[in-house]
């Protein structure tokens, strides 16, 4: 514990016994808070990857659409040929 913050052992053992308690329970509410973070740092995590994901997925769903309906039009347009006349070119269904 002490390491962390670089105190040594002879600067602790001159230190104040309230001022001991008190960094002690200091200290702990810090690795709590620490923990808590982590937690909330994988939580967050976890809902960026589920909004993303569904963004991805609103996403694919809207290029579907566009590629259908772009499917519907090609076989549309596919579907007339030209047929030449003697007053030009018209456009005729096949099928």
């Amino acid at each position: 514990m002490l390491d962390r913050f670089s105190i040594t052992d002879e600067d602790w053992q001159q230190t104040p016994a309230s001022v001991q308690t008190a960094f002690t329970s200091l200290y702990h509410q810090l690795l709590m808070l620490e923990l808590r973070s982590e937690v909330y740092e994988r939580q967050l995590a976890e809902l960026r990857q589920q909004i993303c994901g569904a963004h991805l997925s609103e996403t694919f769903k809207q290029w579907l659409v566009e590629v259908k309906s772009q499917q519907k039009l090609g076989r549309h347009c596919s579907n007339r040929r030209p047929r030449y006349s003697s007053s030009g070119i018209k456009w005729a269904m096949q099928g």
